[in-house]
């Protein structure tokens, strides 16, 4: 099972990291962390040095008892519940013996903490059965050992959270954490190791609340909605009713059309399905031996509210009003006498008559638009079988839950609606003590290189990337081949696709890197460049080993094609080797060598093909529609992306 990682969908990992690369924008706040604010928090951080060792620290002991007791759990859960081959191939891939060890033999404290970080490494990626509770339950039980280690004893566990509390002043003071990517995840990171503690949760608190922002969000222009959903209605229908003794033949035609107009709404899409129409009948009436020809015009007016949430799709009842006015153009019997009585009894029950036809015609009428908007809705709810039509039901957090666990990652918070003229969603991504967005996205108005509004759009934060990627690839190493994968996974969506023939191609050279704890992606938004890349510690190939730091990274560039942007990249992809000061003859070759392993990984253009809809059995009017990035605006941690 050692080589799970690598078979079990590692590109569902890396798409979940970066599909995202590529409304209802909430009003732009593009003010970073006020002054005052930022005053705030530097005097709440010094003044929690005060109250440091007033709750205690984690123990490593107990630390270690709990992965003791961990590790038996699983023994027992995987015993019981499956076969005990595979039982014997999972305990084998999870390999907890080096920790235990460690732990019963009283190793040292950075013996335990590699056993522990290696142990823990196996315990998070895409791999089908790592989000059975027992191994969840052990991979947690891992990182609070990792953390209670920092924690020795009360006199360094104090001095090292006086650090902590020292680096996140100085950030605070002398850094630029609205602006800066990295002072951002430096504060972030010291965060998360303030949490740990356990000894300042008010602190940990004002900060994590101070960068609460979504970091993603979504828009789609309500004239998609009303394309979908807009028909003309035109109906020829038999009319056959009795009405006071009165028996009615003829035929009715209904014209009009159904439109879906968006509602204001928060933590649910409300489209209102409206259908108008007007109606016009030609019959003849019968009673007894008197004929009465008739016509008759009406209109008509049925509302009803489907909304579209986190459950699924729900209507409303049916509001209504209808207007019917009937003319009898004749009455028709061979005897005067006759029609002079007839013309009497119609005078007088025509009013009466007029109403019932009324009622009936709106009720006929409501109860066809009832019918079809609830099979409309039922169909949105699960999709055809056998279509290609998805439900419309939202993705439920639910269904997300088990890759999320594999890939110790926390379900994202989400905030869908509507306005008037809008569909949006806003979806707030981190795990622990994470930071996410301290400002909203720009709006449309603020953009300055011509950006113009689309059918979608799509707003991606800085910290998006950087809580997922920390999670899941900080200081984990991955191949050549993974990365591959990783960059294929983003080239087959829709955002980024190469063009034909420019498929990579393996180099025949193997190698390495382990990534950095800290931005192992890196993902910048500033000046209109977008800077992508990765950091790592060590890099390996063909028996040749670097341990220092590198950032491999290349920056793109909006560029108009004439009606469409793409962005390309300008120069060549850059390795260097921050901290080393003037660099060695190792590292000048490596850099030739990483930089040829790179240049295609760090393809020339990315967003430069089109977008084609399939074929949706249920939504005709969207099939085939063929959509381009528009516009595409990188400033001050946002991302903006408008495709039309």
């Amino acid at each position: 099972m050692s080589d799970r990682f690598e078979r079990c969908g590692f590109s569902a990992l890396c798409l979940l990291l970066l599909i995202s690369i590529g409304g209802l924008a909430p009003d732009s706040c593009l003010a970073q962390l006020s002054a005052s604010k930022k005053s705030q928090l530097i005097s709440n951080a010094n003044q929690a040095k005060n109250s440091l060792g007033h709750r205690p620290y984690p123990s490593p002991q107990q630390a270690g008892e709990g992965v003791t007791v961990a590790v038996s759990a699983l023994n027992e859960y995987l015993f019981r519940r499956t076969s005990g081959q595979r039982a014997a191939d999972w305990l084998d891939y999870v390999d907890a013996d080096p920790l235990i060890d460690a732990i019963v033999s009283k190793k040292s404290a950075t013996e335990v903490n590699n056993a522990a970080r290696e142990l823990q490494s196996r315990l998070v990626g895409n791999i089908v059965g790592l989000e059975m509770p027992p191994l969840v339950k052990l991979r947690e039980a891992t990182e609070a050992m990792i953390a209670a280690g920092r924690y020795p004893d009360p006199d360094r566990s104090h001095r090292w959270v006086q650090q902590q509390l020292d680096s996140l002043i100085k950030t605070l003071e002398t850094g630029d954490v609205g602006n800066s990517p990295e002072d951002a995840a430096r504060l972030s990171l010291v965060l998360q190791l303030l949490a740990q503690s356990n000894q300042v949760p008010e602190l940990v608190s004002d900060i994590y609340h101070s960068f609460s922002r979504p970091n993603l969000v979504v828009t789609l222009d309500g004239r998609i909605i009303q394309d979908a959903i807009a028909r003309p209605v035109d109906r020829f229908r038999p009319v056959r009713d009795c009405i006071l003794g009165t028996r009615i033949v003829g035929n009715g035609h209904l014209r009009g059309e159904l439109v879906g107009r968006l509602s204001p709404s928060i933590g649910r899409v409300q489209v209102d399905l409206v259908l108008t129409g007007q109606f016009l009948s030609d019959s003849v009436g019968y009673n007894g031996p008197v004929r009465l020809p008739s016509v008759g015009q009406g209109a008509i007016t049925a509302t009803r509210s489907l909304w579209i949430g986190e459950d699924g799709v729900s209507l409303s009842n049916v509001s209504s009003s209808a207007s019917l006015d009937t003319t009898i153009t004749s009455i028709q019997h061979p005897l005067r006498i006759v029609r002079r009585i007839a013309s009497k009894q119609v005078a007088q029950k025509k009013p009466q008559a007029d109403q019932i036809a009324r009622e009936r015609f709106r009720n006929q009428v409501v109860t066809d638009f009832t019918n079809q908007t609830s099979e409309a809705a039922q169909r949105l709810q699960s999709g055809p079988t056998g279509g290609s039509t998805p439900s419309a039901k939202l993705p439920p957090l639910s269904d997300a839950q088990t890759t999320l666990k594999r890939l110790n990652l926390s379900p994202p918070t989400r905030l869908i609606g509507s306005t008037s003229h809008s569909v949006f969603a806003q979806v707030t991504q981190r795990s622990g003590k994470q930071l996410a967005a301290s400002t909203s996205p720009p709006s449309l108005g603020t953009f300055g290189n011509g950006i113009v509004s689309g059918d979608a759009t799509l707003q991606v934060h800085e910290s998006l990337i950087d809580n997922l990627a920390s999670t899941v690839l900080g200081g984990r190493t991955m191949t050549g081949e993974q990365i591959d994968q990783l960059i294929g996974s983003v080239k087959n969506t829709s955002i980024s696709r190469a063009t034909p023939g420019s498929a990579i191609e393996p180099p025949p050279e193997k190698f390495e890197i382990e990534f950095a704890s800290l931005r192992p992606i890196i993902f910048e938004l500033r000046d209109q460049k977008i800077r992508v890349g990765i950091r790592g510690n060590r890099f390996s190939q063909d028996g040749r080993d670097l341990r220092s730091s590198l950032e491999i990274t290349a920056t793109y560039e909006p560029i108009d094609m004439g009606g469409y942007k793409i962005l390309r990249r300008t120069g060549i992809v850059k390795v260097d080797f921050p901290g080393s000061g003037r660099i060695g003859v190792q590292q000048v070759a490596q850099r030739r060598s990483i930089q040829k392993l790179f240049k295609d990984r760090f393809p020339e253009t990315l967003l430069n093909q089109p977008l084609i809809l399939p074929v949706l059995a249920m939504v005709p009017s969207l099939s085939g529609r063929v959509y381009r990035v528009s516009g595409i605006d990188a400033q001050n941690g946002w991302l903006t992306l408008t495709v039309r």
